[in-house]
């Protein structure tokens, strides 16, 4: 079924050939999470030095 909708929607064959990039897909990932990385280098929090909670009420 994953193989059916995948295909569907991106194109015959694209499982397989996402798996035969597998190496340079994971690579780039790994590129992509630098910033984050570095975000969290200086502080053990991204957004401040502390945590803090943020809550959201809806009245729909």
């Amino acid at each position: 079924m994953l193989v059916r909708r995948k295909e569907r929607k991106f194109g015959k064959g694209c499982l397989q050939e996402w798996t035969s990039h597998r190496r340079y897909f994971t690579t780039q990932f790994a590129g992509l999470l630098v910033p984050i990385d570095d975000m969290l280098a200086s502080s053990p929090f991204l957004l401040s030095n502390r945590p803090f909670l943020s809550i959201t009420i809806s009245t729909v």
